[in-house]
């Protein structure tokens, strides 16, 4: 076996790892984050807000979630 075929398949056992149960994963995926009917995907803000209540006390959620310029790669790359 080359050593090229060694490394696919490390990857790959390494990868299929992360799918193997219990672990819960969510998979956030920018294009079309939001989108209304027929998708039904909460638009960015409510998400941004779910994870600032999630990750602040409440006092500073409430602060935090009024910044109208905060860009939603910026809170994910905070959080």
């Amino acid at each position: 076996m080359s050593n090229d075929m060694r490394e696919d398949i490390s990857l790959n056992s390494e990868v299929l790892k992360l799918f193997s149960p219990p672990k819960n994963l969510t998979f956030l995926i920018g294009a079309g984050c939001s989108l209304d009917s027929p998708t039904n995907i909460p638009c960015t803000r409510k998400i941004m807000d779910t994870i600032i209540e999630y990750i602040c006390v409440p006092s500073e959620a409430e602060v935090n979630k009024k910044i109208e310029d905060f860009r939603f790669e910026a809170l994910i790359e905070i959080f």
